[in-house]
């Protein structure tokens, strides 16, 4: 049945009129996150159509609450690679978000009905569509298989400890005391390729081990963040920069501290970056597991990953100032959002963490506007 209707549904992408039709219905989201995804999902039915992916998508989005200055630069960089995208899949969804294939199967939209050139052109279009799609997909497989390869050996090949790291000791400055670091987390040089500038060093970095759930419901180290201790050349970076391996695997994954405070029912704490986490966990006394999505834009994606091995735990989620709206326009079913912006200092401080708090209030105050930040926290669902 669902087979039956994808390939109804695939048939419908072809026609210009179905098209016109669902552009005129679907009204840009209101949230970045949302309207991006909503145009990558158009860019790929224009290219079903043969009809130009950035000039379609910048003027579909004037009628959005985004359009500005830089609303043609940022569709420009969302659509620059779909390559990971299942174009009929992609395209469907916004044909479904519209609602448009209902009146069409009705006879409220009227269509023209291809040739029969036409028809086997557009199936023979499908096919390389379909093979383009799985060559892609396996190839994206082995890239991000290679790339966890990559991430393990350079942990395993890292000696020093992390508090030997440039980035860390200069935390530790901010913070006037010495942090905890965990067995896991490590320094070493790493060096990669960047463009204009060949390869490239960044030395006495720190090494952040990213970790997903696999079928066991176990951890496992799928890849690993890298910031910045000294870079060289200088222009390759600063202190404090952070970068992944290419192609290794993003979407999901999670720096975990205190999972051994997992209870049933009892909340999870999520934050960006690895040093919020620590914050975090130093603040908080190690009561409550704290985990590390990386970025704002990936916790709703953390999230359903936690949700494979903990279905009963609310969740905390703590942004950085400046992400509040992007933690709550993804929805996280039954998340609260706490807004750091109400710590004395904070407010405007695009970028303030929980690190800050740290470090500019102690541990012991730090803690006393926590709890006052989590009896305030936002519904994230609504």
């Amino acid at each position: 049945m669902v087979n039956e209707r994808r390939d109804y549904e695939v048939n419908f992408l072809y026609y210009p009129e179905v098209f016109a039709a669902a552009l005129s219905r679907v009204e840009p989201d209101t949230s970045v996150l949302g309207w991006l995804g909503q145009a990558r999902a158009l860019a790929c039915w224009c290219e079903l159509l043969r009809l130009d992916p950035l000039e379609t998508c910048v003027e579909w989005s004037a009628r959005g609450v985004n359009a500005g200055k830089g609303d043609r630069a940022m569709l420009a960089s969302a659509l620059r690679d779909l390559d990971d995208l299942d174009r009929l899949a992609a395209a469907g969804a916004f044909l479904r978000s519209s609602g448009v294939a209902a009146d069409v199967a009705a006879g409220r939209i009227a269509v023209r009905e291809p040739t029969e050139d036409e028809l086997a052109a557009r199936q023979a279009h499908l096919v390389a569509l379909r093979e383009r799609a799985a060559a892609a997909a396996a190839k994206l497989t082995e890239a991000r298989i290679k790339a966890t390869g990559r991430a393990r050996m350079l942990l395993h090949r890292a000696k020093k400890p992390g508090n030997a790291a440039l980035y860390w000791k200069a935390k530790e400055r901010a913070a006037e005391r010495l942090l905890p670091c965990p067995d896991d987390v490590k320094c070493s040089d790493w060096s990669t390729f960047l463009p204009v500038l060949g390869r490239v060093w960044w030395n006495e970095s720190l090494l952040v081990p990213l970790y997903g759930v696999n079928e066991s419901l176990r951890l496992e180290c799928l890849s690993v963040e890298v910031i910045c201790g000294r870079a060289n050349p200088e222009t390759a970076g600063t202190q404090g920069e952070k970068r992944g391996l290419k192609s290794a695997p993003r979407e999901g994954l999670f720096y975990p501290f205190d999972l051994s405070a997992l209870r049933s029912g009892l909340p999870i704490v999520l934050c960006e970056g690895f040093m919020s986490g620590l914050a975090l966990s130093l603040l908080i006394g190690g009561k409550l597991p704290v985990v590390c999505a990386m970025s704002v834009g990936n916790f709703a994606a953390t999230a359903q990953t936690l949700g494979k091995f903990v279905q009963d735990s609310p969740l905390f989620l703590v942004p950085d100032v400046g992400g509040m709206q992007l933690a709550l326009d993804q929805g996280v079913p039954g998340a609260q959002v706490v807004d750091l912006s109400a710590v004395p200092g904070a407010e405007g401080v695009d970028g303030y963490d929980p690190f800050d708090l740290l470090a500019r209030h102690g541990v012991e105050m730090g803690r006393k506007y926590l709890r006052g930040l989590f009896r305030e926290a936002r519904d994230a669902s609504l």
